[in-house]
């Protein structure tokens, strides 16, 4: 049986209860088999739902946190609860026509995908304030972390405009930019408030998991370690934590480390028969 050790993992070893919801397809991206793999204890697709409700042409973020909510009053109250949830609401194409109530009226084009996608968001963010208040008012520690994948494939004229300048002419810095996501963490109990500036999506679960005061991994400690001078990691560049943009590979302060974090990831994620489980579980593990 193939193992990917992960969050999941972490928090199971805890004993948490842990289970992944995504209300579309489940055999998409293979996501049937890899849930399994990464040790969540039960997936629920669309396939597993009924009565669900559609903002255009997928299901709601209404209905979706509203399912959030009866799964964890349905939950096992003997285990911490852990969900992954992967919305569906937002997800291109932007040109369905279906919903349009926002729209734009300080730039000189006509953007109607951008406009479109403007729309669901903002009915995201009326579903989310229902969630959170919800969660206001449970008894036990609870935290939210919501974060986008990647920005919508809208217009690229929208972007030229913002830029003031054709996509083609953006420098390695700026196009770095279009890979920008934001993220907000939510407690109902005191954790540390305001901005973080620089932080990339494969420390968001350290985060988490150092929020909610649970333990990390030898991984995970190498992670927070080596956040604190190279916060963003990503395919396209680096930024350490002075704001200075570099490129992977380029001979600096921080390549030794960064090497060795690469190494880690690929024996975690590849050499599944070499990988050095002490490095990315709590509980000991012989390695083959």
């Amino acid at each position: 049986k193939h193992t990917q050790p992960g969050f999941a993992m972490t928090l199971s070893d805890q004993n948490y209860g842990t289970t992944a919801f995504h209300p579309y397809y489940k055999e998409n991206w293979n996501r049937v088999n890899t849930y399994q793999y990464m040790n969540f204890d039960r997936y629920i697709g669309m396939e597993d739902i009924t009565n669900y409700q559609k903002l255009r042409n997928y299901i709601s973020d209404e209905w979706d946190f509203q399912h959030i909510i009866d799964l964890y009053e349905q939950r096992d109250t003997a285990k911490p609860f852990f969900m992954f949830n992967v919305t569906m609401q937002n997800h291109s194409p932007y040109n369905t026509g279906l919903l349009r109530d926002v729209h734009i009226t300080s730039m000189k084009g006509d953007y109607p995908q951008t406009e479109e996608y403007l729309s669901v968001i903002r009915r995201s963010d009326m579903a989310l304030e229902q969630l959170v208040n919800y969660f206001k008012n449970v008894s036990e520690p609870m935290i939210i972390l919501m974060y986008g994948d990647h920005q919508p494939f809208i217009e690229d004229e929208f972007y030229e405009e913002l830029y003031g300048k054709t996509l083609h002419e953006l420098s390695d810095a700026e196009n770095q930019c279009r890979y920008i996501t934001h993220f907000f963490m939510w407690a109902n109990y005191d954790i540390p408030s305001g901005t973080i500036p620089y932080i990339s999506a494969n420390y968001l679960s350290t985060l988490l998991a150092e929020n909610a005061n649970v333990k990390l991994t030898p991984y995970q400690n190498f992670q927070q370690n080596i956040y604190q001078d190279v916060p963003v990691i990503s395919a396209l560049g680096c930024i350490d934590k002075d704001g200075y943009y570099f490129v992977y590979g380029d001979e600096n302060t921080h390549s030794n480390r960064l090497q060795t974090y690469a190494q880690l990831a690929y024996n975690n994620l590849i050499e599944e028969e070499k990988r050095k489980n002490e490095l990315f579980t709590l509980l000991p593990t012989n390695s083959k």
